[in-house]
């Protein structure tokens, strides 16, 4: 069994899969045979967001409410509601009693714990505030945890105009001088490089020195 990370995403034209985005699982992923049929248990990794939005809704229960008293009260109700629950038979009293089940980290995925948020927003809308309009409920509580803002990435030109702008400064090219300005030659006549030997046919000029 090899676990892996994968994200779903477009491939080819008119598909859609899983692929290995990180370098990490590269070699796990090899290890499967090309065009060999595999089981595969998708799992989605929980988010702080969902655990701060449930506890959020427990709160705005436990206020509407004048018998839940805290939001503990409201979280127990919203679980048991959702059908989140494990019945405890106690043989003295001969009853059975309602505990909820685990919601812990290791206890459920995010896929599995976006669908129990479902099931405990229908029970507040419809049993605790009867009439209460999931977006609006939806908009208090965004208001609570904050909303899901994720950081916008620049446009392609933008950052390739970034990464230019980060660049070394290159220096002088040929013929410049070291301010970067090109000097003026007048039009007709060439300036050769310093290290050049003199034209043909042109005297030399010597200092005499008494």
């Amino acid at each position: 069994m090899t676990d892996l990370v994968m994200r779903k995403r477009s491939g080819r034209a008119g598909e859609i899969g899983l692929f290995v985005d990180t370098p990490v699982f590269e070699e796990d992923f090899s290890h499967i045979k090309m065009n060999g049929e595999v089981q595969v248990k998708a799992t989605t990794p929980r988010s702080l967001r969902q655990h701060k939005f449930a506890w959020a809704l427990a709160t705005k229960i436990s206020e509407a409410c004048d018998w839940l008293e805290t939001k503990d009260d409201a979280m127990e109700y919203l679980l048991i509601e959702a059908k989140h629950f494990r019945r405890i038979y106690d043989p003295v009293r001969k009853i059975a009693h309602l505990r909820p089940k685990p919601t812990n980290w290791g206890a459920m995925d995010g896929a599995d714990y976006t669908r129990l948020l479902k099931r405990m927003t229908h029970v507040a809308i419809t049993q605790v505030c009867p009439g209460l309009e999931d977006d609006v409920l939806r908009a208090e509580i965004e208001a609570m945890i904050g909303p899901d803002i994720q950081p916008e990435q620049p446009p392609k030109r933008q950052r390739a105009s970034q990464r230019a702008a980060r660049k070394p400064a290159v220096g002088p090219q040929r013929g410049q001088t070291k301010g970067g300005a090109v000097p003026e030659v007048s039009e007709g006549y060439r300036v050769a490089p310093a290290d050049s030997p003199p034209p043909e046919g042109r005297p030399e000029v010597t200092k005499h020195i008494p």
